[in-house]
């Protein structure tokens, strides 16, 4: 099943992962997938919004067929 979440960059590897959008909302450590460093990052809700719209730009430029661009 599909989660929400963002990509962002593991604070140890450098890698992107994929975190979680509830564990960015209650600041919840996890491993990171590829170094197995305990992570954490807490947003506060105006956080998130910019981060999701900064992320769907992100997509919509790579990917501008997907969104009509074309």
């Amino acid at each position: 099943m599909f989660e929400e979440g963002f990509l962002l960059d593991c604070p140890k590897c450098g890698n992107k992962i994929t975190v979680p959008l509830d564990a960015c909302k209650e600041g919840r450590k996890f491993p990171c997938p590829i170094c197995s460093a305990e992570v954490c990052f807490q947003f506060t809700e105006e956080q998130l919004a910019k981060l999701t719209e900064k992320q769907r730009r992100d997509l919509a430029q790579s990917f501008p067929l997907a969104f009509g661009r074309i």
